[in-house]
């Protein structure tokens, strides 16, 4: 996962808000079986699934991932 970064401007933050308005999942899925995704005190384990990156859409986010589905079994801690 990303790093909150406290000190990004305004224009900054406004920049990804415009970008993230196009965003798309991606053609690809990936076997999430047993990953485990950890962001700061929490995370999500996945027993079975597929997880789906959605893309920014464009601007300075068109090629981040700033997300993704997941579609199987798992859980939150």
């Amino acid at each position: 996962m990303g790093v909150w970064n406290p000190s990004a401007s305004a224009e900054d933050l406004q920049a990804w808000w415009d970008g993230a308005g196009e965003a798309q999942f991606s053609d690809a899925a990936y076997y999430a079986d047993g990953a485990t995704l950890t962001d700061g005190p929490c995370s999500f384990s996945a027993e079975k699934g597929i997880f789906v990156p959605l893309y920014g859409g464009k601007g300075p986010v068109s090629e981040a991932v700033v997300g993704f589905a997941v579609v199987g079994e798992g859980g939150l801690a």
